[in-house]
């Protein structure tokens, strides 16, 4: 196309033969600039190119449209992950290339992101073509020009899904070293129990034939205490046992195991325990576990901590529900002025969410104290 030469020029270059023609030292400059831009044009083309091959290295999601949600760049994990390819979604609108579903729950977060100005990241849990599920961390930030006007819209979408299943490996690690920890505390307080109570029991059936020769009647009371020593002694050692080999427990059932610890603390303290259980039907293993340790946490606690003369056990178990309670008149405690870990009540909470249940600690100075779990029979845990 031939650029039309001002009429100055043409007047200037007849008026003057020989002298350089304007013209065409304006169409050469003309020629020069586009040349220039036509090699910044290419420079750009290349670096974008380069830009492109970089973002489709990175592995994470990444998209932008227009102020219309329009899009003009993704890399190639965001459109593989849609289905497509990258020229396929170029010129679409969001909701023309995401699943059914995806797009209303995305739109809210753009709308928040432009809305507030301020970068909005949220996680949420998209199943893949295939259906299995993957966590992303979806961020949306709104683009605007200096007059302060939307014109458009990036976001970066990461699977954290690896990162989401080793952070629950570690929990549930940390999980299980506290269990651990918590059943070799109780075999260690067993140990210690065991022994003092044989101990106890052989210095007992030592002194019997003397002290029976010498008065029947405190003979026979000894022969009780012994009788006593003894049934608490094998109680002991078969609760020693579980905490050596804890998968015993599933093979048990719950009232003979709730004896056991009954038969354990009346011969470590010989204190009077109302008995009041009533199972229908039996728990889970998961649920009977967690029963018995907090069964047998609170009884620990009442030989460490309560000096109490009596204690009360209730228990209603069916296939519904279940609630316990343990309660004694020992000298209680201020439950604000204890820490969880000091008395086992963090473990024994932890143990009750672990079921889906719930558990309340009453106690007070010198007014004993009250432990009452109560948790429901869901189908998983039927199952």
């Amino acid at each position: 196309m031939l650029l039309p030469v001002p009429a100055s020029l043409s007047s200037a270059a007849g008026s003057s033969v020989g002298a350089p023609d304007a013209a065409t030292e304006e169409i050469d400059a003309l020629r020069e600039r586009i040349a220039q831009l036509e090699a910044d044009n290419a420079a750009l083309a290349a670096r974008y190119e380069r830009l492109d091959l970089m973002l489709d290295l990175v592995p994470v999601m990444l998209a932008y449209g227009d102020a219309d949600l329009r899009l003009e760049h993704v890399n190639r994990m965001m459109a593989e992950w849609w289905g497509y390819s990258k020229p396929d979604v170029i010129g679409r609108r969001l909701e023309e290339v995401m699943r059914p579903g995806g797009f209303d729950e995305s739109i809210a977060f753009i709308r928040r992101a432009i809305d507030s100005r301020e970068v909005v990241t949220h996680e949420r849990t998209i199943p893949d073509r295939a259906g299995r599920p993957h966590v992303f961390r979806q961020s949306f930030a709104a683009h605007m020009d200096e007059a302060g006007v939307v014109r458009g819209v990036a976001g970066v979408v990461v699977d954290v899904t690896d990162e989401r299943s080793t952070q629950e490996a570690l929990r549930e690690s940390e999980r299980q070293t506290a269990v651990a920890e918590e059943r070799n505390r109780l075999a260690r307080e067993l140990h210690d129990a065991a022994t003092q109570t044989i101990y106890s029991a052989v210095l007992i059936a030592e002194a019997l034939p003397q002290v029976y020769a010498r008065n029947p009647e405190e003979g026979a009371r000894n022969l009780t205490k012994l009788q006593q020593l003894v049934r608490g002694g094998l109680a002991e050692m078969r609760t020693l046992l579980f905490e050596l080999r804890p998968w015993t427990l599933e093979s048990v059932q719950l009232a003979r195991l709730l004896e056991y610890l009954r038969a354990s603390l009346t011969g470590r303290t010989r204190v009077d325990v109302e008995w009041d259980v009533e199972v229908a039907a039996e728990p889970p293993v998961e649920t009977k576990t967690a029963v018995y340790r907090i069964v047998q946490e609170a009884f620990n606690n009442i030989v460490k901590h309560a000096r109490a003369t009596n204690v009360r056990v209730s228990l209603r178990c069916d296939e519904t529900a279940g609630c316990l309670a343990v309660t004694d008149d020992g000298r209680g405690f201020d439950p604000a002025a204890v820490t969880g870990e000091s008395m086992g009540l963090s473990i024994m909470r932890e143990r009750a969410e672990d079921i889906g249940g719930s558990l309340g600690v009453e106690s007070a100075p010198g007014c004993g104290t009250a432990v009452q779990l109560t948790w429901a029979m869901t189908e998983a845990s039927r199952d």
